[in-house]
């Protein structure tokens, strides 16, 4: 029952912006600001909205935002209480009893001062909330009277506005009976509607003004090639709306005069990629963008920041991810609400958080150097990440992190000249050391006690001889997922041999690394990607030999085994490798298809499949259908090595810096128990991975408890400590790392494919390949 506000909204845009071209505009010559004490800065008053709705009493409990007041801010919330029983035998009465629906008045300050209830039920007729809203300083309500079936669907009886009722407007296209409300504003006594017709799945416009009169709005005209639909209404100031326009590929915005109907679009509001998201509360139009809350102007769609996500003691996750409920003529007051995030890769709906902003006479952090946090191309930070920034800045340190999105008005990436970079890439280039800072003096790695405290074979893998430049923020393990008894015992991964009579014996033949549904790749990237995990063997101290036999019967596995598909037709192009981590989703897509009896049998019989486990979740599902009979096998290699160790975040410090100590203070915490303990994947510190999976363990034999509530057939066994132990243990046992860099892995596909196509003798092939590589090698140093 989400709205689109509800969504991670960050998670989307960056999806659009790393899938843009990317582009630098790199200067070293860095000038560090310094705070000011004039600085803007606001101060916050919190609360939330978790004690309305405990969980042990409610199954479930939903926000939504209606506005605010001068004096008070308005939420919609839903819940539903549990019950043992059948719903389907509950009369409409008793259902009523389970199902909550009120609107909530709170003080700027977190005081509940009313609640009212928003549903009742009448004449065999429930009568709900469809939308709330602030018009005109007054509460609006939409309700919807809903008849239930003896078939237990829903059937719609009509609408009331404010308690009278509303009577959907005629169209010279569509039929009022076949018509449905999608959306509503209403203000001055003009009433605006999006109307769904439901034969013709069309959804459009009808404007009714306050003498009965109506019109239809067509913005087809503004734009030359027409457009494919119209999104969220959004008012706006003197009577005007702004209406999102969905073109081909982009969005726009046109604002309409209600009194005349006069419609032109808002080139200036929505002239760059970072502007995501309009709001209307109180009288003003605030959109949101990468850097902060803006004014809008509703005639121009011109700018004017309002707020600056930096300048409030929250992490920056928490202040993008809401909704701007109040602004005060002079902008010093603001109010945001959003959803609590719970490290479960969304915003949990149980908990509403309401942050009321006030700009300080004086700027606390006045004195210290402003150092710069951001992302490398690709990279998406995790919550724990900015989280961190958040608790860096509470200390007494002479430094303050500020992120920053690292993207101009167009969307294209930029160089930010950040002082430390969270990188999202498994691969530790040769040029490493040219671009940044060694962190290994700052660190003591090779102590037992931090052997203790993280998984040291993911920094193991990161390193670059005694050299660490990358230090890994989580740990998976990635390799062969199958039954334990599909490998001898004993065994952590397969020789080239050992490989051919597994999959001959246990796969039908079929191999899962270059044959599982999303992971499908040529001949060169299959032999890249088996290359990389074994290049300790073709690479050492800085020198090439692919001579030996190793370096043969690998490429003549690969030969024999891999796939004819053309290079890039996997859908990742000729960045297969160094997009590892991409294609988990894939690998996990595969895995639900074999579980549910759409491939090869796993469970003690034959199959398996290419994955990764990311997550302890993940891990969970497999674990509740096989326990410990499920593992991860390294790829074949000359020596049956393990599974690999593929971290998907890193982070680096800038070389260039002038405040190293500072930034490393940083890298420091990012590793810390506290800051590990909110990552959304593994996190690398040991104790940390210990207490999220606690917390997922608990949470899982819950909810058997609850389901088997409801549901009687349900018979599934809780699970105990014993699985986060098999979980440790595959992630402690996994090898090595993922470590060349994309000139390398140009070369090796490059002179790979010349002789998988025949063009070239395998000796040829060898001597080129090494001489290539080697050149790379020796150029990076």
């Amino acid at each position: 029952m989400k709205t689109r506000k509800d969504l991670k909204l960050i998670s989307a845009l960056l999806a659009l912006l790393i899938a843009l071209p990317a582009s630098s505009c790199s200067s070293k010559k860095k000038k560090y600001e310094v705070i000011k004490e004039t600085d803007p800065w606001f101060e916050v008053t919190s609360f939330e909205t978790a004690n309305l709705y405990p969980s042990n009493k409610y199954e479930y409990s939903w926000f939504e935002v209606v506005g605010a007041t001068e004096d008070s801010v308005y939420l919609m919330a839903e819940a539903s209480k549990y019950y043992d029983g059948d719903y389907n035998k509950l009369t409409d009465e008793e259902l009523l009893q389970l199902y909550e629906q009120s609107i909530l008045r709170y003080s700027f300050d977190g005081e509940l001062l009313e609640k009212t209830n928003a549903i009742s039920y009448q004449d065999g007729k429930f009568r709900t909330v469809q939308k709330a809203w602030i018009s005109d300083g007054r509460m609006n309500l939409l309700e919807r009277i809903i008849e239930r079936n003896k078939d237990n669907t829903e059937s719609d009886r009509g609408y009331l506005l404010n308690g009278e009722e509303l009577t959907i407007p005629e169209s010279s296209w569509h039929v009022a009976e076949k018509t449905s409300i999608s959306d509503i504003y209403t203000t001055n006594d003009y009433k605006v509607f999006s109307l769904y017709d439901d034969k013709w799945n069309d959804e459009f416009l009808v404007v009714v003004k306050p003498d009965g009169s109506q019109y239809e709005p067509d913005f087809s005209n503004i734009f030359q090639y027409g457009i494919s639909g119209i999104g969220e209404m959004i008012p706006a100031e003197n009577g005007k709306v702004i209406f999102q326009v969905l073109l081909q590929n982009e969005l726009s915005y046109v604002k309409m005069d209600l009194a005349t109907g006069e419609a032109s679009e808002l080139k200036g509001l929505y002239g760059s990629e970072d502007t995501y998201m309009l709001e209307y509360c109180n009288g003003k139009t605030v959109s949101r963008d990468l850097k902060g809350l803006n004014l809008v102007d509703a005639e121009s769609g011109t700018l004017k920041q309002l707020f600056d996500y930096s300048n409030v003691d929250e992490s920056f996750y928490d202040v993008i991810d809401t909704q701007t409920l109040y602004v005060s003529d002079d902008g010093n007051d603001i109010v945001l609400g959003g959803y609590v995030y719970d490290n479960s890769y969304y915003y949990s709906g149980d908990v509403y958080k309401i942050m009321h902003l006030k700009r300080a006479d004086r700027n606390p952090n006045a004195g210290k150097t402003v150092l710069t946090l951001s992302l490398g191309e690709d990279a998406y930070p995790e919550y724990s990440d900015l989280y961190a920034a958040k608790i860096y800045n509470r200390q007494d340190n002479p430094c303050f992190i500020k992120f920053v999105m690292p993207y101009d008005e167009s969307g294209e990436y930029q160089d930010v000249n950040a002082d430390i970079l969270l990188l999202y890439n498994p691969v530790a280039d040769p040029s490493d050391s040219s671009r940044y800072l060694d962190l290994a003096p700052y660190f003591n790695f090779s102590d037992a006690s931090y052997k203790q405290e993280y998984f040291s074979n993911a920094l193991d893998a990161a390193k670059s001889g005694s050299s660490i430049y990358r230090i890994p923020l989580d740990i998976s393990a990635s390799g062969i997922i199958t039954d334990v008894s599909n490998v001898p015992s004993g065994k952590q991964g397969f020789t080239f041999d050992e490989y051919k009579k597994f999959l001959n014996d246990k796969c039908n033949g079929t191999d899962p690394i270059s044959k599982t549904k999303g992971f499908e790749m040529s001949k060169q990237e299959y032999f890249t990607k088996l290359f990389l995990n074994m290049s300790d063997v073709f690479i050492k101290d800085g020198k090439v030999n692919l001579e030996g036999e190793d370096f043969r019967n690998l490429m003549l596995f690969v030969d024999e085994y891999g796939s004819d598909i053309s290079a890039g037709s996997n859908g990742l192009g000729f960045g297969y490798v160094t997009e590892h981590n991409r294609s988990v989703y894939e690998a996990e897509m595969e895995i639900d298809a074999v579980l549910s009896g759409k491939s090869a049998e796993i469970e003690g019989k034959i199959g398996a499949v290419y994955g990764n486990f990311y997550s302890f979740e993940n891990y969970l599902d497999r674990y509740r259908l096989f326990g410990s009979n499920i593992g991860v096998y390294g790829l074949p290699s000359y020596d049956g090595r393990g599974p690999l160790t593929v971290s998907s975040e890193f982070v680096s410090v800038s070389l260039d810096t002038k405040f190293p100590d500072a930034c490393a203070d940083f890298v420091k915490l990012l590793l810390s128990y506290d800051v590990q303990c909110h990552k959304e994947s593994n996190p690398i510190n040991r104790k940390a991975l210990r207490y999220i999976a606690e917390k997922k363990l608990d949470y899982y034999n819950s909810s058997i408890d609850e389901e088997s509530k409801s549901d009687r057939s349900v018979k599934k066994a809780k699970l105990g400590p014993e699985a986060i132990d098999k979980y440790e243990e595959i992630l402690s046992s996994s090898y090595g790392g993922i470590s060349a860099g994309s000139s390398i892995e140009s070369i090796l596909r490059e002179e790979s494919s010349a002789y998988f196509n025949g063009q070239k003798s395998l000796d040829d092939v060898i001597t080129v390949m090494q001489k290539r590589l080697q050149t790379v090698i020796d150029e990076s140093k």
